[in-house]
């Protein structure tokens, strides 16, 4: 999982040359091909970058000192117009990482039926989440991210503990049954064959484990969904750090509302810890007023 953190050169590669289909009308980046975006109403390839990406949020502390700003409503931040110039290369790259994790998450069929059709919709919301870059889009940024996040937490807690109850249940079964399996192996050892009516009961044992397997594998399918929003939602939040860093006041506002009920929240799909360092620095830098840090 922690490999996830550094994409595949591979992957990027592929994800900026991709090819698109020809420019199309759209009104935000969901309705565009993967490797395209929105822009000035038309899907458009996305172009390679070579700015110098900034470290993640909660990845390292920036030695560059910030300069404190005073509030002024009539200001460029105040209306919303740092994100066309300054932020749009890193919400690209934001964006590109979203897509290879899906890349990943893809490979998993999700079989339970009660999860077919909710963990779908999540997925589709998280996939095709965009900040945006126009003053319209960040206004109600903050809302749609947090609808999206909460949306997340909400089932994959659920769901991460449902499907650990019931793999736990599955696994103690398994074990008894490979227990007899192993005494029959023995048997068999010992005497040279086992008589018909142990063959019977082994082929039943047998038969019961498969059938066991096969249930568990639809909620290891689910639980292996799920295991994957810690490292997806970590994402989300570096939007979310964008949002605080270069929105105005009210956006920021918007971003500590919606965040700060998490933070002592325990994420327990969240196993390997992914998103803690991240939200923590997002509600940071939505708590001060002060100047973007230079590009």
């Amino acid at each position: 999982m922690r490999a996830l953190l550094i994409l595949p050169a591979s992957i990027i590669l592929f994800l900026f040359a991709a090819p698109g289909c020809g420019p199309k009308a759209c009104k935000d980046h969901s309705e565009c091909d993967k490797g395209t975006y929105c822009s000035a109403g038309k899907c458009q390839p996305v172009p390679a970058t070579k700015v110098k990406r900034r470290p993640d949020p909660g990845e390292e502390e920036d030695e560059r000192p910030i300069k404190r700003q005073s509030f002024n409503k009539d200001s460029n931040r105040e209306k919303q117009m740092f994100f066309k110039s300054v932020a749009e290369n890193d919400l690209r790259n934001i964006v590109h990482e979203r897509e290879a994790i899906f890349v990943k998450i893809r490979n998993i069929k999700i079989t339970h039926p009660p999860h077919k059709r909710p963990l779908a919709r999540l997925l589709k919301q998280l996939e095709t989440f965009r900040v945006g870059l126009e003053p319209d889009d960040i206004e109600d940024a903050p809302e749609r991210l947090c609808e999206a996040f909460s949306a997340a937490v909400k089932m994959g807690t659920e769901v991460w503990a449902e499907c650990g109850k019931e793999l736990k249940t599955f696994d103690d079964e398994l074990k008894k049954l490979d227990e007899v399996e192993k005494a029959f192996v023995t048997k068999e050892t010992e005497q040279g064959s086992l008589k018909r009516r142990d063959q019977v009961k082994r082929k039943k044992n047998n038969t019961l484990t498969r059938e066991i397997e096969t249930k568990r594998n639809h909620w290891s399918n689910s639980h292996s969904v799920v295991a994957y929003l810690g490292v997806l939602l970590r994402n989300i939040l570096k939007d979310a750090y964008i949002l605080a860093d270069l929105g105005a006041k009210r956006t920021q506002k918007g971003v500590l509302e919606c965040l700060t009920p998490y933070k002592k929240h325990r994420f327990e799909f969240d196993y390997e810890g992914f998103m803690r360092p991240t939200l923590e620095a997002a509600l940071k830098r939505a708590a001060v007023y002060e100047k973007p840090q230079p590009q």
